[in-house]
């Protein structure tokens, strides 16, 4: 009887441990997800209410303005001491002005990128813009829901890094800036008509699949780019 008992007894305790552990597993996790759930996320878009903006018009055609259409929308790329305007000079077709993404293609996939992105924001495509950043960006960042076509002009990348990781991918950094004339503030709400200011982005490269992983502002520049 009294091996019984005893055995019985460490049972208990087994069976009463293993319950404690699953419920301490179980808050634990809910907490996790609480956290994840609802942390503060940082905006990509903040306004500057000393800023004036031009009007807000979702159908102005940006294009229809000879002045933009004058401005270089080509990427320049900075890369170590190597500075190239990607498409300078081009004879073949163009976007508006931007060479054929063939042109940034034989420079490499994250030239693509950028193209496509510097696209996405001329054009206005808030719908096709989630589609740039990774599902992980999303946990820590808001990205506009809406915002019109973006005179962007002279616009320029710069990398700073590109580091492999342990799983394959690669991480990357760059400088982007460029300017936009007539700013309505729908997508950048932190900087004047004209002026820049630059934004650190952040990459992963996976199979040749460029994404955002973060953004954000180069410190030290004001909102009113000087």
């Amino acid at each position: 009887m009294k091996d019984n008992s005893s055995i019985s007894q460490r049972k208990f305790i087994i069976r009463t441990g293993a319950l404690a552990f699953a419920v301490v597993f179980t808050i634990y996790l809910f907490s996790a997800w609480l956290i994840v759930t609802f942390r503060k996320k940082i905006p990509t878009r903040v306004v500057d209410p000393s800023i004036r903006f031009s009007a807000v018009d979702y159908d102005a055609d940006i294009f229809d303005d000879p002045k933009y259409v004058s401005k270089e929308r080509n990427i320049t790329w900075t890369e170590g001491e190597i500075t190239i305007l990607i498409g300078e000079n081009c004879t073949g077709e163009t976007w508006h002005g931007i060479a054929d993404e063939s042109y940034y293609r034989i420079r490499g996939v994250d030239r693509v990128f950028f193209r496509r992105f510097i696209i996405c924001l001329i054009s206005g495509d808030y719908e096709n813009y989630p589609s740039f950043f990774t599902n992980n960006f999303f946990r820590y960042y808001t990205i506009p829901e809406k915002f019109t076509a973006q005179k962007l002009y002279d616009i320029s990348v710069e990398l700073l890094n590109r580091t492999p990781q342990s799983d394959g991918s690669i991480k990357s950094d760059y400088i982007l800036r460029y300017k936009i004339m007539n700013n309505n503030g729908t997508y950048r709400g932190d900087v004047a008509s004209d002026k820049v200011r630059p934004l650190i982005i952040s990459t992963i490269t996976r199979d040749d699949v460029v994404l955002i992983e973060a953004i954000a502002f180069l410190e030290g520049v004001r909102p009113d780019g000087k």
